[in-house]
């Protein structure tokens, strides 16, 4: 081999590297929604990756969870390239049985798609855009989350459409998701509260949703039950402090008052920008 060939081969995996972090930083620099866009595969399971890291302290899904290792284990060969085979680096803690946190049931096809337009001030998630998570018989989907000062609310009749305001100190996070109903008898959504969700922040503070879901624009009318097998569109909307990070959207199937207790509520990790 001559000189200047094997001098490539050695600097090659710290040029890729580098090329990487440089990537990677363009990817940061921009809206979250348009860096998710312009994401491959690979980058979006390993965002799934940390953030699910960052929620729970371990990665559950087994695609972001192979993604993870296969970097380690080309950063661990970077940084030993004389070495035949580099180390893999320290095992995934995997969740015990007793802390089934949440439970992904199917990816969709293109995660993250959304249409264009209000990159600046609506704010999608990064992962799990479009995989679906169960708890008892209540399936949901994150579609959208985001944070912003103000919710439209349904135009009535002829009434002008109004916005509901979060307030001073305050902003509104909300979660709009697609609730499969895998139960054996209708619910209503709005009224009765058959899911009971909640917000996390990064201090591991907990936040009810709003009241009069209902009013919402989009969401399903007080009194619309929702039958067993079909799907609808829902958004959750939570007023939380301006400094606040959301971290987490979790729920629970509350709809039979003779479900087990001790399954645990499904949490899934969020990573929403500030509006």
């Amino acid at each position: 081999m001559s000189l200047g060939r094997a001098l490539h081969a050695k600097e090659g995996p710290a040029a890729e590297q580098a090329k990487a972090a440089r990537r990677a930083a363009r990817l940061a620099a921009m809206p979250p929604r348009r860096a998710w866009r312009r994401m491959t595969a690979e980058e979006r399971l390993l965002k799934t990756a940390e953030a699910e890291l960052a929620v729970y302290g371990t990665i559950i899904s087994p695609d972001a969870s192979s993604a993870y290792e296969a970097r380690t284990a080309q950063r661990a060969t970077a940084e030993a390239p004389d070495e035949a085979l580099a180390p893999r680096g320290t095992a995934l803690r995997r969740p015990a049985d007793d802390q089934p946190a949440s439970h992904p049931v199917r990816q969709s096809a293109s995660p993250g798609q959304a249409e264009p337009g209000d990159e600046d001030h609506e704010q999608l998630t990064g992962p799990p855009v479009g995989m679906a998570f169960r708890h008892i018989d209540m399936v949901i989907t994150v579609l959208e989350a985001r944070s912003t000062f103000t919710i439209p609310k349904k135009q009535y009749g002829r009434r002008q459409p109004e916005d509901l305001l979060a307030g001073d100190g305050a902003k509104f996070v909300a979660v709009r998701t697609e609730v499969l109903n895998d139960a054996a008898r209708s619910i209503c959504l709005t009224c009765s509260r058959p899911i009971q969700t909640y917000v996390f922040d990064d201090r591991r503070r907990r936040f009810d949703s709003i009241g009069r879901l209902y009013q919402i624009a989009g969401n399903p009318e007080c009194g619309d039950y929702l039958q067993p097998g079909f799907t609808s569109q829902m958004t959750w909307v939570y007023r939380v402090p301006l400094q606040a990070s959301a971290v987490a959207f979790e729920f629970e199937d509350v709809s039979d008052f003779t479900r087990d207790p001790t399954v645990a509520p499904t949490r899934i990790p969020l990573v929403i920008a500030d509006p």
